[in-house]
């Protein structure tokens, strides 16, 4: 008898420890917790350099806005790329002139901005392509809430603009910190975050469109190539730091913090700061699996960091 409740208290004593280990090891949303968190490339051979969204069977798509041509102002890129978790790619829309950022409505139509023309193109499931609206100035990057309204950011104008699911233009906020924005995305209360690619800021807008600064970035080098794209996990901001090589997070307070790249251009894998990137520039998140994507201008490839 004294043997068999030695055993049944070994038994739970084991049982007790491994429980343990597992909530340990799950976080408070369910997601396992990963405390070694890598940058991994998941297609070597990706030719797409500029915006990437990701759609609700975690799809990643990715602008290829090519090389940028200065005498006519018109990026040398035509497609738009659609790559699985698995990382298998197909070419998802051709005949586009420099697209630059894209998103996905709640019915999986993908809007790209083609920066040549100065259109939002919309591409519907079945493949087809049509304009749904034209803004004036140098439109980059794009956004969509949750009622379908498409927001344009502006690198050649202070003015955001809002698109109706109709396709109605308006203009949603005007300020001098949004001269410059190319990312965006929309924080849990639905205020729309904009980073702005030539003087680092990063402010947000609430669904009024009053304006307020989050914070201006520091150490990203010099006026111009800051920030390129911005995405948002439980109310973190993402983005990528152009001419430092590196990818960073911030608080919707303000604080900021670099994750991942060693601030030198290059290509290696590995733990977030011993990784190199060439270029960051297009990043978006599978906002359930908690995968951040990222697309570089200095090396053909989709790579992915798994948060936790």
């Amino acid at each position: 008898m004294k043997t068999f409740f030695t055993s049944v208290k070994t038994k739970v004593v084991l049982f007790l420890m491994t429980f343990a280990l597992l909530v340990v090891s799950v976080s408070c949303h369910g997601d396992p917790v990963y405390t070694d968190p890598e940058v991994k490339t998941l297609v070597s051979d990706f030719d797409a350099n500029e915006g990437v969204s990701v759609d609700r069977q975690g799809n990643i798509y990715a602008s290829n806005f090519g090389q940028f041509d200065g005498a006519t102002a018109t990026g040398s890129g035509t497609t738009l790329l659609k790559a699985t978790r698995r990382g298998e790619v197909v070419t998802y829309a051709t005949e586009l002139g420099g697209p630059v950022g894209n998103a996905i409505d709640s019915k999986g139509n993908v809007y790209v901005v083609n920066f040549n023309t100065k259109e939002i193109i919309k591409i519907t499931q079945d493949g087809s392509k049509t304009v749904f609206a034209t803004i004036e100035g140098y439109p980059t990057g794009v956004a969509i809430d949750k009622f379908d309204n498409v927001y344009v950011s502006n690198i050649g104008s202070y003015a955001l603009h809002k698109v109706t699911p109709e396709g109605e233009v308006t203009e949603f906020a005007n300020d001098t910190t949004l001269g410059g924005g190319v990312g965006m995305d929309f924080d849990s209360k639905g205020n729309l975050i904009v980073a702005n690619q030539i003087t680092g800021e990063i402010v947000s807008i609430d669904p009024e469109g009053t304006i307020s600064l989050i914070v201006q970035v520091p150490d990203l080098g010099e006026p111009g190539l800051r920030i390129g794209h911005c995405t948002i996990i439980n109310d973190i901001i993402y983005g990528t730091g152009m001419s430092v090589h590196k990818i960073f997070s911030v608080t919707l307070d303000g604080e900021v913090n670099f994750i991942a790249g060693t601030g030198e251009a290059g290509f290696a894998d590995g733990p977030l700061l011993e990784a190199s990137f060439d270029t960051p520039n297009g990043i978006a998140a599978d906002k359930r699996k908690k995968i951040l994507y990222i697309t570089e201008y200095g090396n053909t490839t989709l790579r992915k960091i798994k948060l936790y």
